[in-house]
């Protein structure tokens, strides 16, 4: 019998990651319409996007470590924090530069919020079905990318931007209401971990440990966009116990993995025990891939404006459609140890869906991109991710998941400032070009490092 993988604090955890989700995707879509409309260029924007990256990058490589040490809670509650007090401020500017240090906060209360929320989503899944569960966490990054951008463009049509930041600030402070108040806490088990696994998603051992304390996590993918994994078999050396609510809990006990600073087996830390070793070809295979995607997180509402295209958000409500398939159906395939297959095959959705806004124009092209565009998302992401996970040891996986979560924002802030740039200077149709020939670079470069060679 499969462990069951829905649970009280999967619910609530759940609904956290929608709801920074649905702060990122928000702004992501209105912010570049803001500048605009206060006398902004297309570059600022990507300069603004650039500073959430910096913010968010320098907030990961403590947050991750803050989520081992201390537990997941109080990382989760001070991002929704920091969230909530940027996202409130953006209508009280009406000038550019104070909007540089406002998306710097967003980026930090972003990552933290995230860190903890995935990290803490990992110790309450069943590892046997570890894949799946990633992929099931992820759509609330799905639904947050549905809704969001066409819920922004309706209220600022109907209302104004003040209305918008307002909205999606209630919504930040609703995702950490449950954590806030839940007063949940861990309840010590004893349970199988999993070893590392090759860059296949095979594992290599499996040795058992005390859950105490606050645990190491695994990533969850959740900015879409970034917004927002490997392999496993069931078998009887896996968890059979009942997920906890381990991950939500501020207190420490005795920790039973190795001194902060150092590695199991003794192995010296890198860097600084920021960052995990062990997950960096994953990681900086998706940045590679999320440079390419930031042009529809950051752009794709400005096109739709400038194209004329009605409705703007029928492609993010397509994308997240076909999202919701693609994450459960590579969470299962990845879980059987076939991890390149499937980031090849989004990376060439991605390669197709900017070829084809490259090379013709409308209403259908656009939702068809949208389409293929969430079908890439959903199969790279969750399959980079678990991989990520299961190349660390089980008390790094606090760490692994902030230095996954670092490559995502470097390739958006990286992407951001270079789409920014290039759409100041060139058509939108030559820029998608520039977009498709970058992911075929992508896909070339994951499949010749994840394909098992004989």
């Amino acid at each position: 019998m499969k462990p069951r993988l829905l649970s009280a604090p999967f619910v609530i955890l759940f609904f956290c990651l929608f709801a920074a989700g649905f702060s990122l995707y928000c702004l992501n879509a209105i912010v570049p319409v803001y500048v605009g409309s206060i006398g902004g260029a297309a570059g600022f924007s990507g300069l603004l996007n650039t500073c959430f990256t910096l913010s968010a990058c320098a907030a990961r490589l403590g947050g991750g470590h803050l989520a081992d040490r201390f537990g997941r809670r109080p990382v989760i509650i001070f991002g929704g924090v920091a969230l909530v007090a940027c996202t409130a401020s953006y209508h009280l500017f009406d000038s550019l530069w104070p909007l540089m240090l406002l998306r710097g906060m967003q980026g930090v209360g972003y990552a933290m919020m995230t860190v903890g929320a995935s990290a803490a989503l990992v110790d309450v899944l069943p590892k046997a079905r570890l894949g799946e569960g990633i992929g099931l966490s992820a759509l609330a990054s799905t639904l947050a990318a549905s809704i969001a951008p066409t819920a922004a463009l309706a209220i600022v049509s109907r209302f104004d931007f003040g209305a918008v930041f307002a909205g999606s600030a209630l919504v930040s402070a609703a995702g950490m209401l449950p954590l806030l108040f839940g007063g949940m806490r861990l309840r010590p088990e004893t349970r199988q971990t999993d070893a590392p696994s090759d860059e296949t998603g095979h594992q290599t051992t499996a040795n058992p440990v005390t859950v105490g304390g606050p645990q190491t996590p695994e990533p969850v993918s959740a900015t879409g966009p970034q917004t927002h994994p490997g392999h496993t078999t069931a078998t009887s050396s896996q968890i059979t116990a009942k997920p906890t609510t381990a991950a939500l809990s501020g207190h420490a006990s005795a920790p039973h993995a190795p001194a902060a600073g150092a590695q199991a087996g003794g192995q010296s830390a890198f860097p600084w025990n920021l960052l995990e070793r062990d997950a960096l070809k994953p990681a900086v295979l998706y940045t590679m891939f999320a440079t390419g995607f930031s042009i529809t997180h950051v752009f794709m509402t400005l096109y739709a404006i400038s194209a004329r295209i009605p409705n703007p958000g029928s492609y993010f409500i397509a994308s997240s459609l076909c999202q919701v398939v693609a994450r459960v159906g590579a969470g299962r395939y990845t879980d059987r140890g076939r991890v390149w297959p499937v980031v090849a095959s989004g990376g060439l959705l991605g390669l197709a869906s900017y070829l084809l806004l490259a090379l013709s124009a409308g209403a259908t092209p656009f939702i068809l991109s949208g389409a293929m565009f969430g079908a890439a998302s959903g199969l790279i992401s969750p399959a980079l991710n678990r991989l990520a996970v299961m190349n660390a040891q089980p008390e790094r996986r606090g760490v692994a998941s902030a230095t996954y979560f670092i490559s995502a924002d470097i390739g958006n802030g990286l992407g951001g400032l270079i789409w920014g740039v290039a759409i100041d200077a060139f058509p939108y149709h030559i820029c998608f070009s520039l977009a498709a020939a970058w992911m075929s670079v992508a896909s070339c470069a994951a499949i010749f490092s994840l394909r098992k060679r004989p």
